[in-house]
């Protein structure tokens, strides 16, 4: 497989953790005007976190199930595509225990392409570039957060909810790209072969 498609490849897959780490950094920029608008307490605001945490473990779970038994480029298109639209429910509705829900909806639609992530790296990565891969991946999670507080500023307090809104069209459009992307470049069953870097996947 051409390298330098992967190397594009990985770059928007990048992006899409990048992208998926706003939420959090909006969450904590906003919280003031997030219990405002929505009616909450300090308490009812935290049910944001554990409810999040909650569906993060769910959503691993559901992944290790379905990781080896479902095409793995429709897996990770549908779950950021799902993300993307249940960003947008921020801007649809101000029930606090609605987006509480939509909050564990979210986590666990996360795990499913930020696990996957890594475990493309090693499979489809240039070889001599993996570690600078991998370091990258971790680089953008606080990166994002930054990112997310940034959309706050430049939205505004009281459209906070464009930042979720930002969030989520981005992530739809990835979807939508990967979903469009051949799939030999998210095979299970490809495999490095001497010279480096030649990739065959059997679809």
């Amino acid at each position: 497989l051409p390298r330098n498609y992967r190397f594009c490849l990985f770059f928007l897959l990048l992006s899409v953790e990048f992208a998926m780490q706003n939420s959090s950094g909006l969450l904590s920029s906003a919280s003031k005007n997030i219990k405002e608008t929505l009616h909450m307490n300090d308490k009812e605001f935290g049910m944001f976190g554990t409810a999040n945490g909650l569906g993060r473990v769910i959503g691993s779970s559901i992944y290790i199930i379905i990781v080896n038994n479902f095409n793995r480029k429709f897996v990770f298109a549908f779950f950021v595509l799902i993300k993307s639209l249940l960003l947008i429910c921020f801007k649809l509705t101000s029930i606090g225990y609605l987006l509480v829900i939509t909050r564990l909806f979210i986590g666990i639609a996360h795990m499913p392409p930020s696990i996957y992530i890594p475990v493309w790296i090693d499979q489809f990565g240039i070889k001599k570039y993996k570690t600078l891969f991998m370091t990258l991946v971790q680089v953008v999670m606080p990166t994002g957060k930054v990112v997310g507080y940034l959309l706050h500023m430049v939205f505004g307090e009281t459209q906070w909810q464009m930042g979720f809104v930002f969030e989520g069209c981005y992530l739809f459009m990835v979807g939508v790209v990967v979903a469009l992307t051949p799939a030999k470049y998210f095979a299970s069953n490809a495999f490095v072969m001497k010279p480096e870097d030649i990739i065959i996947a059997n679809n």
